[in-house]
């Protein structure tokens, strides 16, 4: 278990963990198509590396990572999920 993440521990361990310097990151991440060559994945994938590798660098807990993505400009694509 990375103990740098937030999500392996207990709403009870958090709630008696000490906060004084905690940061919590969260990678904010997208689901979009990319074409073929790309999973939809990949923005979150990226952004949750990098935070990860900042978090087992830092004092910093990894929250779960944050999914939010708005694209209509890519409505009109055959590939586009809806």
């Amino acid at each position: 278990m990375e103990r740098y993440q937030l999500a392996p521990y207990s709403w009870a361990e958090i709630h008696d963990m000490e906060r004084g310097d905690k940061i919590i990151l969260i990678s904010l991440g997208s689901t979009e198509q990319e074409g073929i060559h790309l999973p939809i994945g990949v923005d979150t994938y990226v952004a949750e590396a990098i935070a990860q590798a900042v978090a087992k660098e830092t004092i910093a807990l990894l929250a779960l990572p944050y999914l939010w993505d708005i694209q209509n400009g890519f409505l009109n694509f055959q590939e586009q999920y809806h």
